[in-house]
């Protein structure tokens, strides 16, 4: 990406608005990549760590929000909505912290 923005080597061809066009196309692709091969623990417990991690930014800090909110969601659109402190299985079923 600094290359690209410093306009160097190969992209010193490419205009400013070019390299800034160039810039958002390869870090929304990076985003998208980044989010779809993002690993999901299949241990409940672990999964509901590493989502709180994420979620507080202690884990992945520079993500973005939207970043953050859709990896986030990839969690909750495998163990439901709300994160692990509503995940049903994760508190038990019989919970009743409403």
């Amino acid at each position: 990406m600094q290359r690209i923005t410093a306009g160097v080597d190969e992209f010193s061809v490419l205009n400013h608005a070019a390299r800034v066009a160039l810039v958002a196309k390869v870090t929304e692709q990076w985003q998208q990549d980044f989010i779809g091969n993002f690993h999901i623990p299949a241990d409940l417990a672990k999964a509901g760590e590493e989502y709180a991690a994420i979620e507080q930014g202690d884990k992945y800090p520079s993500l973005s929000d939207p970043v953050r909110e859709a990896l986030l969601k990839r969690f909750d659109d495998r163990y439901g909505d709300g994160g692990p402190r509503l995940w049903s299985a994760l508190n038990g079923a019989a919970s009743s912290n409403k």
